[in-house]
């Protein structure tokens, strides 16, 4: 998440600002950027808070957080002063796959970000409601007493345009409704997993509305 470059006093950073690294993380990637660019030409791509499902053995994104918690009707605790622009895995690998098509046609820094700016704490609502879960078990509590403590309060980036990338004309960032839509859409059967059983209906609803929604890459 390299939006750590950034202080976190503001939120909407482009490439050209000025970075000042929020914390020691920020701190190193801003460090590698300077050594990637002082060589040949390369390209940063600086991703906001990416979400969607992780791997086995991976650790789970924020949103899989949600949506599992939001399944199995727990609470869950969700910062209401750290905002972000969350971007959906498949944005990323998409971008991804087009600038390494591209041959070197994308240099310099650029930014992948979502097209909303929204809270932890919304973010967690959203995905309560769109897993038909009661959403006031989203308790609001602030940044401090969270594992993201030493995160910046704003790490939203302002997104670029990448329809010059091969295959990207009409490519646009999924809102975050869109991305947990496709999240339950694409809800992981697990055998023995009793969310298997309880997101069954919301998986169904959610294809259907995905469906409706079929948007070009």
């Amino acid at each position: 998440m390299c939006d750590n470059v950034f202080s976190g006093r503001r939120g909407g950073h482009r490439p050209g600002d000025p970075v000042a690294p929020a914390n020691g993380y920020g701190r190193v990637k801003a460090q590698a950027e300077d050594i990637l660019l002082s060589g040949a030409s390369a390209l940063v791509l600086r991703v906001s808070l990416v979400y969607g499902w992780s791997g086995s053995g991976q650790r789970a994104t924020f949103a899989q957080r949600c949506l599992e918690a939001a399944a199995e009707g727990r609470p869950l605790f969700a910062p209401t002063d750290q905002v972000f622009t969350p971007v959906h895995v498949r944005d990323v690998a998409a971008v991804t796959a087009a600038a390494c098509r591209s041959a070197g046609q994308l240099t310099g820094i650029r930014h992948l970000a979502g097209p909303a700016e929204l809270s932890r704490y919304d973010f967690a609502r959203l995905a309560y409601r769109l897993a038909g879960a009661d959403t006031a078990l989203v308790r609001p509590c602030l940044r401090q007493d969270t594992e993201w403590a030493c995160r910046p309060a704003f790490s939203s980036l302002a997104c670029g345009t990448f329809a010059g990338l091969p295959g990207l004309t009409s490519w646009r960032p999924m809102t975050p409704e869109e991305g947990l839509r496709e999240m339950l859409a694409t809800w992981p059967m697990r055998c023995g997993d009793p969310r298997s059983q309880i997101m069954r209906p919301q998986r169904r609803a959610a294809g259907a509305a995905a469906g409706q929604a079929q948007r070009s890459w």
